[in-house]
């Protein structure tokens, strides 16, 4: 299966990127930063740029929706907006324009907000930022046209 991640050079998305090449998937990193451990798998792009995206998205099988602006101190704090609620919605028009029917949409470590004792997937959410709202903003715009079933992971 042809996989993309976006925002498959980061922390979450290098891991990922190792545990579905074990399963033997053919994968694409598509991001704006460079992969050190896989620099021949990168595709450089935006999520900002739905023609970025549409051209990634040649062939695809399935979609893991890691690129996000999740730290509590991005400037202008308009880059919430744009790149995770907007790139998103590039990102569905991008898979809707190539035939790609499943998208896994995940949350980031910004879900389990600042807390002094440490948190892990047991962690009730208590979210920090704007990021809390693009699970109520992806599965009404997922459903538009009937595309998917929506299911955010945490």
């Amino acid at each position: 299966m042809k996989i993309l991640i976006t925002g498959g050079s980061g922390f979450i998305g290098s891991r990922l990127v190792a545990d579905l090449m074990a399963l033997d998937h053919e994968i694409v990193i598509f991001d704006k930063m460079s992969s050190e451990q896989y620099p021949n798998m990168v595709v450089p792009g935006d999520v900002r740029d739905r023609n970025d995206l549409t051209h990634a998205l040649t062939n695809v099988d399935l979609i893991y929706h890691l690129a996000a602006e999740h730290h509590d101190k991005v400037r202008p704090i308009s880059l919430y907006q744009e790149v995770n609620v907007e790139g998103t919605a590039n990102l569905i028009t991008a898979a809707e324009k190539n035939g790609v029917e499943k998208i896994v949409f995940t949350s980031t470590i910004a879900i389990y907000g600042l807390r002094l004792n440490g948190q892990d997937e047991s962690s009730t959410p208590a979210p920090f930022n704007e990021w809390r709202l693009l699970e109520k903003i992806f599965p009404p715009a997922c459903l538009k046209d009937q595309m998917c079933t929506p299911r955010v992971t945490r």
